[in-house]
């Protein structure tokens, strides 16, 4: 329907948040379907898709400030979509435990997602609870020394993180009252 609109000029944007309540029913069923993992992998890749093919088709601008900045598309995946996919892959490692190996590829691809697109995909705490927990229920010999790595990276994205933040903003975060900063770390 989306394509048969385009040819008549019509620009549609299917919303991420629909696209995030797919991967999270079909997470829900992950721990109990084989086929669920599979199903949320083709809905992230069609979002992901999409989001390209829907940033490459806006063109306009907005005014923001003394600036001119692109309009994003309702269809950009944002890290809350990414964890609705990792909850379900977590539950999923119960009985597939090779969906841990998936959960990492995920985050890569977050990683990926923000520097290469500049979306909003950087993994946060949520992120590598998910991950770590996907681990734990692999049951794998390696799980303890792997959510021990991923903790490593956790703090080397913090810290990066802070830098920027002090970067962007010339003041330091205020753990103590997050609420007046300028955004969360």
């Amino acid at each position: 329907e989306k394509r048969r609109l385009q040819k008549d000029g019509v620009l549609v944007a299917v919303t991420i948040d629909a696209m995030q309540a797919l991967v999270y029913g079909w997470g829900q069923l992950a721990d109990k379907e084989k086929v669920a993992h599979k199903r949320m992998e083709e809905v992230m890749r069609l979002a992901v898709h999409e989001a390209l093919l829907d940033e490459a088709a806006m063109t306009d601008f907005v005014e923001f400030g003394p600036a001119q900045k692109r309009m994003r598309p309702l269809s950009q995946p944002k890290t809350s979509f990414f964890n609705a996919a990792l909850l379900g892959l977590a539950k999923g490692a119960k009985n597939t435990p090779g969906l841990v190996h998936a959960c990492d590829r995920i985050r890569g691809e977050m990683m990926k997602y923000e520097e290469d697109h500049r979306w909003f995909t950087t993994p946060n705490t949520r992120t590598f609870t998910h991950i770590i927990e996907a681990y734990a229920s692999s049951k794998s010999r390696e799980s303890a020394a792997s959510a021990l790595r991923l903790l490593g990276e956790m703090q080397k994205l913090q810290a990066t993180q802070l830098l920027k933040y002090e970067q962007e903003f010339r003041t330091a975060y205020d753990f103590d009252r997050p609420n007046d900063n300028e955004r969360r770390v």
